[in-house]
């Protein structure tokens, strides 16, 4: 999974220094005002921060079940192999484990096919 990198922050960091350069004290009205700007923007960047440390995490929580269903995929295939090997392929012990009696399988033909001239 691709982290975040907001486009929004950077511009708003741009934009904050910019004006902090004119006053640092700038404030045109109530809701409008550096500080709260400042504090807004690291309050997102830090939410992005917590965001991007989940997809972290979250992609190695991914890794580890992939490892574990290789694992149990393994052990199920060795059981099956031991009891295909102990009992042998033509059992009903392996038969109901899932695996096909050689018996029963479908055996195909081939068929040749005329060559059209």
């Amino acid at each position: 999974m691709k982290s975040r990198k907001s486009k929004v922050i950077e511009n708003s960091r741009t934009l904050f220094s910019a004006l902090g350069t004119m006053s640092s004290t700038l404030k045109l009205d109530d809701s409008l005002s550096l500080s709260g700007f400042e504090t807004l923007i690291n309050t997102v960047a830090a939410e992005e921060d917590v965001y991007n440390n989940l997809l972290v995490e979250l992609s190695n929580k991914r890794i580890h079940l992939n490892d574990r269903n290789k694992e149990l995929k393994n052990l199920q295939k060795r059981f099956k192999n031991g009891v295909k090997m102990k009992f042998g392929e033509e059992s009903a012990e392996y038969e109901t484990l899932g695996g096909k009696r050689p018996s029963q399988r479908k055996s195909y033909v081939r068929t040749k096919k005329n060559d059209a001239k």
